[in-house]
């Protein structure tokens, strides 16, 4: 019976898409317009179900010239693509391509082959490769990964931004305790230590701005908002010394600017020892508003027994233990992923990209362009199906962020899938 119920939703869709897809398709903000994109579908960087690999970049610039691309790669993912058990080697090819966002033009290239001793016991393999940027310029770089006798990985694109003489690349992480390791994320915990590292910056003070976490309320996508100058004060300021050790005690966003009087070029936020994992109550009960009525997420707001009404209000979608946990592993899995991907200055499923993410499930195609990206839902863009844009802004708090363009078109499909998940289904156009 769930087979027949998941089918029925899935042509559900699709009679969706076709009676509203072409005007939903044809709606666009020429975002892309006369803008150079990258033709390769970059869906997996959100679906880790798509590739065997799943490596972890930063990209950290050491001089206006070059900057080094750390990656991290799982041991065991390796050792499942060898040909037998018996293996000792891996190798593993990397190639990347450097482009000018504006002109599209390749600024640097190249390929490795990197030999991966799997005998070791090693968790993770930790290397580096570097990259040549021009000065002056906004960089897109593409690093695709393979390994094993057929050759199995997955293509990454990250910013690279030299247009400014700071931005997020200037800064590296590295946690202190454990034998000292960089932060592939812009996650820091309270029961830690850090050091900030900046080749540009190195022995200077900069401005650290702490910001208790932002009380942003999330609006659906068929709801238009009107932009706001108004700028948050932080909550407290203080000065921080390049290459010196510091721990980020408070729960909140942590803005690095490299003098007081400029924009936040990096944000980093302490949510709690789990984030981006949902493990804790409190964790659990706020995504919930993403899909529940107002008067619901407010009795659990207010709730004696947190765990008693999440599990009742899960349970009481569907009537259904099985269901039930089938729809609290989706949901947290994707709200977990949003976390992962789309976090700014506020945790990723309260981003536009990361709401979209966590109700209807990961995109079909994404489109990547100098403005920002193109999200399509749907198996065939020619047929039908529903595009999401977003555009890529400046933010004083995280350096940038993806804001969606939003239309009343999208109703339909944003209310048949809120009704989904009320009725105690998960739903889904592409595989979670």
């Amino acid at each position: 019976m769930r087979r027949l119920n998941k089918y029925y939703l899935y042509f559900f869709v699709l009679w969706v898409f076709n009676t509203i897809g072409l005007s939903l398709t044809a709606q666009t903000n020429s975002l892309v317009e006369n803008q150079p994109s990258y033709k390769y579908n970059f869906s997996s960087i959100y679906n880790p179900t798509e590739t065997v690999l799943h490596p972890l970049l930063k990209v950290y610039s050491d001089t206006d010239t070059s900057a080094i691309v750390f990656f991290k790669l799982n041991m065991e993912e390796l050792r499942k693509l060898s040909k037998n058990r018996l293996d000792t080697i891996c190798n593993l090819t990397i190639k990347y391509a450097l482009r000018d966002v504006e002109t599209f033009q390749i600024i640097d290239s190249g390929a490795y082959i990197v030999k991966i001793n799997l005998v070791v016991k090693d968790n993770f393999f930790e290397s580096y490769i570097r990259v040549y940027p021009k000065t002056k310029v906004q960089h897109k770089l593409i690093v695709g990964f393979a390994a094993g006798t057929n050759n199995a990985g997955s293509r990454l694109i990250m910013d690279l931004d030299n247009s400014e003489e700071y931005s997020s690349n200037t800064f590296l992480i590295e946690q202190l305790q454990d034998n000292s390791h960089i932060n592939y994320y812009n996650f820091v915990d309270s029961a830690e230590t850090y050091r900030i590292q900046s080749k540009k910056l190195d022995g200077y003070d900069i401005s650290i701005e702490y910001y208790k976490p932002f009380d942003d309320i999330v609006v659906p996508p068929y709801f238009s908002l009107k932009s706001s100058d108004e700028i948050i004060k932080p909550d407290s300021v203080f000065s921080y010394r390049i290459g010196d050790s510091i721990s980020f005690e408070r729960i909140g966003a942590y803005v690095l600017k490299p003098s007081s009087q400029s924009a936040g070029a990096m944000c980093l936020l302490n949510f709690g020892q789990t984030y981006p994992d949902i493990s804790i109550l409190l964790d659990m009960m706020e995504p919930i508003q993403l899909i529940s009525t107002s008067k619901d997420f407010q009795k659990i707001k207010e709730s004696e027994n947190l765990k008693m009404d999440i599990d009742s209000y899960w349970l009481d979608l569907s009537k259904n233990q099985k269901f039930a946990r089938e729809q609290i592993r989706v949901f947290y899995n994707r709200v977990s992923l949003a976390n992962r991907f789309f976090s700014d200055y506020q945790p990723g499923w309260k981003t536009d990209r990361g709401m979209l993410y966590v109700v209807l499930g990961p995109p079909t195609i994404v489109n990547i362009s100098a403005r920002g990206e193109e999200w399509f839902y749907g198996e065939n863009p020619e047929v039908a199906g529903i595009l999401f844009q977003y555009e890529k802004r400046s933010n004083i708090y995280s350096g940038y962020e993806y804001r969606m363009f939003r239309d009343e078109l999208y109703q339909t499909i944003w209310s048949q899938a809120i009704a989904t998940w009320r009725n105690g289904r998960v739903f889904t156009i592409t595989k979670n």
